[in-house]
């Protein structure tokens, strides 16, 4: 531990000696492509009632840890800038992941694009492609790891490449909350883009002659080193409700100071509202607009499958969960976002029965019988 710790020190010091202005948007690049990272309060501690997808390995490399069943997940989301004076006005971001658990832990791949030419938003045109391994270590606390390249295509293409490592820890009922969680990821351990013909932040995407612009090209994006904290838990329970909350807080670079909260609603566990909110402090001294928060609506829907229970009964009933999410970005972009996520197969939920000693048991019947048998004759 004290090694991490000392690397994550030297690790923090070297970054704080470059410059920060990167692209606006570009420390919450990875969670625009689904509307469950886009609604959910960026949640490295799994969301407020803990819900996981294969994109979830974005917040913290441990969240799939848990999973039982092999899940798909599939969302696009489009971005469309009212009021840019680019030429461009419509962007996409898109994200394809699986999870596959197994007898050793959880395998995720996920791929992710986003095109997102606005100068109020300048991130460009970017791949990003993770794999990712998780494991239950004991009953409460999870581990896991992931590896990233990516692929930063404009006028300049440029690579990225690294890993990024996270636990989530499980500490029950602390007070009125249960289910509560701290999840620890450090994340972006390796090469960041380049920022090369990109506009940093400190820009102004409202000046029409763009004399500051040549001035403003943007740094390494996303933060060097970027510690990422945060805590969720169950707030209450009342019939077929469910509320929870979720906070986290990142550094990014060890120059910056990334806020999200998130607050979800669920009923019968079929139907989730989620409400998040974020505020990056350095953007907000520049003076670029604070996000409105987002809000998504989810819908959990189980059904059979007699192909599937060919080969196993237990893979007979799945479960579907569709949701669609909208947000507001630096008051001119328009997010809005819709997905699937499927998980193939039933939940393992419930230990299996054990009896001792049952053969003995009806061999002692089998013997009582017999001696009232001989006791009548």
């Amino acid at each position: 531990m004290k090694k991490v710790l000392s690397a994550f020190a030297v690790l923090t010091a070297a970054s704080s000696l470059f410059a920060y202005n990167p692209p606006t948007g570009s420390e919450d690049l990875n969670r625009l492509s689904e509307p469950e990272l886009l609604s959910g309060g960026h949640s490295s501690a799994g969301g407020a009632l803990y819900f996981v997808t294969p994109s979830s390995i974005v917040n913290n490399p441990a969240l799939p840890a848990l999973e039982q069943r092999i899940m798909i997940d599939l969302g696009y989301t489009a971005l469309i800038d009212s009021d840019d004076l680019s030429d461009d006005d419509y962007g996409n971001s898109a994200g394809l992941g699986v999870s596959i658990p197994s007898r050793y832990g959880v395998t995720t791949f996920l791929a992710q694009w986003i095109a997102s030419p606005f100068l109020d938003m300048h991130l460009g045109h970017v791949f990003d492609f993770r794999g990712n391994f998780s494991k239950d270590i004991t009953d409460n606390l999870n581990f896991g790891a992931t590896a990233n390249v990516g692929v930063a295509y404009d006028e300049k293409s440029d690579w990225k490449a690294g890993i990024d490592v996270g636990i989530l820890y499980n500490f029950g009922k602390i007070a009125f909350m249960d289910d509560f969680r701290l999840g620890v990821a450090l994340m972006n351990l390796g090469k960041p883009f380049s920022g090369d013909e990109l506009f940093g932040m400190s820009a102004d995407s409202r000046d029409e002659n763009r004399e500051d612009w040549e001035d403003n090209e943007a740094t390494m994006y996303p933060g060097l080193a970027t510690l990422r904290v945060g805590v969720a838990s169950t707030l209450f329970e009342a019939g077929l409700f469910k509320g929870g909350w979720s906070a986290d807080v990142s550094v990014p670079t060890a120059q910056n100071a990334v806020f999200d909260a998130g607050f979800q609603v669920s009923y019968a566990e079929m139907v989730r509202l989620n409400v998040g909110w974020n505020a990056n402090l350095r953007e907000m001294i520049e003076g670029r607009d604070v996000n409105l928060p987002s809000i998504g609506l989810s819908f959990k829907f189980a059904f059979q499958s007699s192909k599937l229970a060919a080969g196993n009964s237990d893979w007979g009933q799945s479960e579907m969960t569709v949701g669609a999410a909208w947000q507001q970005l630096y008051k001119n972009v328009t997010a809005v976002s819709g997905g699937a996520l499927l998980k193939l197969g039933t939940s393992d939920n419930e230990p299996p029965e054990i009896t001792l000693w049952a053969e003995d048991g009806k061999s002692d019947k089998k013997n009582d019988k017999s001696e009232k048998t001989e006791s009548k004759e």
